[in-house]
């Protein structure tokens, strides 16, 4: 989110995160800051699948080299 400071982008990060995950989308593990596919997305095909990696590469990296935060 271009033109935003770091914490709000974070919050606003968080937040998604856990509304998908409290939608079944996700499974976001805040202590651990790990996030698996949840159990809706588990009827995807290979199509799917393949647009969701790719979104994820899109995903800046944090300090850690770890995408999405």
């Amino acid at each position: 989110m271009p033109g935003r400071d770091p914490l709000t982008r974070r919050r606003t990060l968080l937040g998604a995160l856990r509304r998908l995950a409290g939608s079944g989308w996700l499974l976001f593990d805040e202590a651990n800051r790990t996030v698996r596919m949840g159990p809706r997305v588990a009827s995807w095909g290979t199509l799917e699948l393949s647009t969701l990696r790719e979104l994820w590469r899109m995903i800046p990296a944090d300090d850690d080299g770890r995408a999405g935060s």
